[in-house]
Order: C-alpha cells, then structure tokens, then sequence
C-alpha cells in the first residue's frame, strides 16, 4: 500500500471518527437539555403578588412556586430600610426546597381544595385606601392547573375574614406565607452575615 493511500484512509477514518463523536455530543446535550426540562418537575402551585400604591414590595412579586419534587423557586429582595431610598427595585429568584412534612401538608390541602372548590375570584373586603394587593394562586387540580384571583383594598389579603374564603385556601395561603418566610429569613440572616465579614 503506498504512503498516499495510507494517509487518505487515515485521513478518511479520522473525518468519520469527528463526525461520530459531533452526533454523539449532540445527542447527550439534547437530551440533557430535555431532561431539565421535561424531567419529574412538575407546577404544583403558583403564587403571585401585585401591589399598588405606598406598598413593599412594589409592583408584581412571586411568592412561590411548588414542583412535584418539593423543589420551590420565589422572588427575593432586601429588606426595606432608609438606605433604599431611591435604589431602583430588584428581586431577584432564589431555588430551594421544602421538607417532606411541607409537602405533604400542601398535598392534603390540595385535596381540600377540590372539595372545597373555591371561587374563582374574591373582591375586596375593605373600602378603598391607598394601596391595593392582587394575588392569583395557580394550582393544579384534576391535572389542569385552576386559577385564584384575590383582590384586597390593603397591603395585604385579611385571611381572618370570616366565611369569606374557604377554610382550604386560608390554610393554603398561611402555608405559603410560612414557608416563604422561613427561607427570606434564612436568606437575610446569611446576607447579613456576609456584610460583616
């Protein structure tokens, strides 16, 4: 075999062996990249804020959103203080998790909820101030996701009105603003932390 044809079929094998490995890369990103986002991921729950007037957070907030592997997302921001005066405001989105007790404590009001069925939307229970809360829940039920809106003339949504909202949906709402909490707080906590180191 003379040196030429040597070197085109090494040349030939190299080009096929570049192409094989390109297609199989491509493969594995593709199917990574599915995999993140048609994984076990699922929306179980979804809660937004929109405020108006002389309130914190201004504008429209994500308190939380649930997947079906206990994995929560929401919207962080500093705490209010005179040193924000006149900074532009900014959330920004923390991922995190829930325990198993958090979980399933929001998979048994979810089945309240389907018996429970709430309406679709509550208007204000107080007389118009200065400032206004919009929530709309999201949640998923019957696998199709079913829409809340809640409107309140106020900073916030007075869930001790009694035999206004279901007992599921006050339980619900308390969850939420629970856990949120419990992770803002740890989030301030170590942002303080980093401050003074």
């Amino acid at each position: 075999m003379s040196m030429y044809c040597y070197k085109y079929i090494v040349s030939s094998l190299l080009i096929v062996f570049i192409f094989a490995s390109l297609a199989f890369s491509a493969s594995c990103s593709s199917s990574r990249y599915t995999n993140a986002t048609n994984g076990d991921e699922r929306l179980l729950l979804e809660v937004v804020s929109e405020s108006e007037g002389p309130v914190y957070p201004p504008g429209k907030t994500l308190t939380l959103r649930l997947y079906s592997d206990a994995a929560i997302e929401f919207d962080f921001f500093p705490q209010y203080g005179p040193d924000l005066a006149g900074v532009p405001f900014r959330t920004e989105l923390k991922r995190s998790a829930i325990t198993g007790e958090q979980f399933d404590a929001f998979l048994t009001i979810f089945d309240k909820m389907r018996f429970d069925e709430p309406k679709t939307m509550y208007t204000p229970t107080r007389r118009i101030l200065d400032s206004k809360i919009r929530v709309t829940v999201n949640y998923l039920s019957d696998n199709a996701m079913k829409k809340i809106i809640i409107e309140e003339n106020d900073s916030h949504v007075h869930l001790e009105s009694s035999g206004v909202y279901p007992d599921s949906l006050v339980q619900l709402l308390k969850l939420v603003d629970a856990v949120y909490w419990e992770k803002r707080k740890a989030l301030l906590e170590e942002t303080k932390k980093n401050v003074q180191k």
